[in-house]
C-alpha cells in the first residue's frame, strides 16, 4: 500500500486486489452447452444484450452462480465492467465476479474499473485476444476515499451521467431524422415530385424517354454481340485443351428487351433494370501475373456508401472470387446480406479493378447517369424489396438475376442529370449534419471520461472532514481476510 502526498483528504491509495475478491468463471466446454437450462454468461452476453446464450441443465459450484445486481468484469477479448441485471446464471471463464464487503460502494467500485480500463489495456497481453493477468489486476493501485464520499461520488455520477445519456439519446434520435430525410429525398425523385416545376418549365427541351430506351436497347445489342463473339472464341480455344472434357455453349442474355417498357404520367419510362445495363467483363488466365487493387464487400463503408478499403495483391494470390473488372461510375450492390446496404460506386481511382463475385455489377449503358444509378440502388424501396427475396439463413443472399429483375423509373438524359444535383447538395448537408452530430456523440464519450477521470482523482466533489477516513475501511477489509484466512 502506498500513500502520496496529492491524494485528497481521506483518501487512501491501496490495490483492486486489497478491496475486493474475484472469481474466475467456470471453462463450460462446447460438449456441455445444452439448448436449455440455466444460461451461461460469455463476454458477447455482456457485450451485447442480443447475443444468443448457451445453457447448462447440470449442477455446478456455487462459487460459479452469477445472481442479478452482480459486479462482473471481463478481463479477456473485450476488458470491461458490467453490473448483470438478468436471472441466475453460471459464470463463464475469462470473467471475474467481484465480490466485496461493505466498505466499498458497489456502484462506487463499478465506476472505479470503468475508469482503469484504459491502464489495464497497457498491461494486457496478446494481440488478437488480449487478455490481463490476476497477478497484474490485482495488483493495480486503486484510490479508495471514505464510505461516505463513495456514495456521494456515485450519487453525483448518476446525476450527470443521465444528463449526458438524455443529450445523446436526442442525437442519436437526430441522426435516424437525417438518415430518414435522405430516404424522403430519394423517394420524391425516383416518383418524380423532386423535379415537377423543373420538368415542367423545360418540357419543350427534353429528350423523350422512349427514345433514349430505344438508343439503350440498340447499344446493348451490339455490346452483347461483342461480347458473346469474345466469349465464343474463349469457349473455343477452352475446348482444345485436352484438360476440358466436355464443349462448354455459351449462354444468351436474359436481358434482351421485349418492349421498350412502360410510361407513366410523368412521362417517365420503367422498365426493369437489367434492360438499360451493359454486360461486365471477366478476368481470363492470361491477367493472372498483374497486381490489382481487390473490392470485397469488407472493402465497403456501409454507413456512407463508400469503398474505404480496397486489398492489393497479386491477381494469382486473388481468391476466387476477384473476376470481376470494374469501371469508374459502376454501382456494386453485394448480393450477400443486402440488408446491410454494402453499395457503392466505383470512383476513378479504381478503374479497371478487379471486384468480387459477390456483387452485382451494374453499368448503366450510355444515357443512364451512373450517380442516377447509384441513387436508386441505395433507395429504401429497392433495398427492402430484394431483402424480402433472400434465401438462406446463415449466410441470406439473392441472386444477380434478382438484382436485375428490379424495376428503375427512367426520365429523360437532362432530367436525370437535375435529379443527381439535387440529390448531391442535399446528401452533402445530410452528411455534414450527420458528421457533426457523431462528433457531438463523440464528446459525450470524452465528457464520461473525463467525469470519472474527476471523480477518482477527488475533483468531482468536496470533500467532508467528518468523513470516516478510508484507512480505516483498509483495515477492517485486512481484518476480515485475516480472519478468513485463519
Amino acid at each position: 500500500m502506498t500513500v502520496v502526498n496529492h491524494l485528497p483528504n481521506g483518501w487512501i491509495v491501496t490495490t483492486l486486489g486489497e478491496v475486493a475478491s474475484y472469481q474466475n468463471g467456470r471453462a463450460f466446454k462446447p460438449s456441455e452447452w445444452r439448448p436449455n437450462g440455466i444460461p451461461i454468461i460469455r463476454i458477447q452476453n455482456l457485450n451485447n444484450n442480443a447475443a444468443s446464450f448457451n445453457y447448462s441443465d447440470s449442477p455446478h459450484e456455487d462459487k460459479f452462480a452469477v445472481r442479478n445486481g452482480d459486479l462482473l468484469f471481463a478481463w479477456s477479448a473485450s476488458l470491461g465492467a458490467h453490473i448483470w441485471r438478468g436471472e441466475t446464471a453460471w459464470l463463464n471463464q475469462h470473467i471475474f465476479r467481484v465480490d466485496h464487503g461493505p466498505e466499498v460502494n458497489r456502484l462506487f467500485l463499478y465506476y472505479a474499473l470503468k475508469n482503469t480500463i484504459a491502464e489495464l489495456y497497457t498491461k494486457a497481453h496478446g494481440s488478437g485476444m488480449v487478455h490481463v493477468t490476476k497477478r497484474v489486476f490485482l495488483s493495480t493501485p486503486f484510490w479508495l476515499p471514505p464510505l461516505a464520499e463513495q456514495h456521494r461520488i456515485v450519487a453525483k455520477i448518476d446525476v450527470l451521467f443521465k444528463e449526458i445519456d438524455k443529450g445523446a439519446a436526442s442525437l442519436r434520435s437526430a441522426k435516424k431524422l437525417v438518415q430518414l430525410y435522405r430516404q424522403s429525398l430519394l423517394k420524391s425523385a425516383f416518383e418524380g415530385r423532386l423535379t415537377a416545376k423543373w420538368r415542367q418549365e423545360n418540357a419543350d427541351k427534353l429528350e423523350s424517354p422512349v427514345a433514349l430506351l430505344a438508343s439503350i436497347h440498340e447499344e446493348r445489342e451490339r455490346q452483347y454481340q461483342v461480347s458473346v463473339k469474345d466469349r465464343e472464341k474463349a469457349i473455343a480455344e477452352w475446348n482444345k485443351d485436352k484438360k476440358c472434357r466436355k464443349p462448354v455453349k455459351p449462354k444468351s442474355s436474359r436481358d434482351t428487351p421485349s418492349a421498350l417498357g412502360s410510361i407513366d404520367k410523368s412521362g417517365w419510362a420503367t422498365c426493369r433494370i437489367g434492360e438499360v445495363l451493359l454486360p461486365v467483363q471477366k478476368t481470363g488466365k492470361h491477367e493472372k501475373n498483374r497486381l490489382i487493387w481487390y473490392v470485397d464487400i469488407a472493402s465497403i463503408d456501409n454507413q456512407d456508401n463508400q469503398i474505404r478499403s480496397p486489398k492489393r495483391m497479386n491477381l494469382v494470390d486473388a481468391p476466387s472470387r476477384a473476376r470481376q473488372k470494374i469501371r469508374t461510375g459502376d454501382v456494386l450492390f453485394s448480393t450477400v446480406r443486402p440488408y446491410l446496404r454494402n453499395i457503392a460506386q466505383v470512383e476513378h481511382s479504381l478503374n479497371g479493378e478487379i471486384a468480387s463475385t459477390g456483387f452485382a455489377v451494374l453499368r448503366g449503358a450510355k444515357g443512364i447517369n451512373p450517380k442516377y444509378l447509384f441513387y436508386k440502388s441505395i433507395s429504401y424501396d429497392f433495398v427492402s424489396a430484394l431483402t424480402g427475396e433472400q434465401y438462406g439463413v446463415s449466410y441470406p443472399a439473392i441472386k444477380e438475376e434478382q438484382v436485375r429483375d428490379q424495376t428503375i423509373e427512367l426520365p429523360s438524359t437532362e432530367e436525370q442529370a437535375e435529379i443527381v444535383q439535387i440529390l448531391d447538395v442535399n446528401f452533402q448537408v445530410a452528411a455534414e449534419l450527420s458528421g457533426a452530430i457523431d462528433s457531438a456523440l463523440a464528446k459525450a464519450v470524452i465528457l464520461r471520461q473525463s467525469i470519472l477521470k474527476r471523480a477518482f482523482s477527488g475533483q468531482l466533489i468536496h470533500q467532508d472532514p467528518t468523513d470516516e477516513p478510508a484507512i480505516v475501511l483498509v483495515e477492517r477489509i485486512r481484518a476480515k481476510r485475516a480472519k478468513a484466512q485463519k
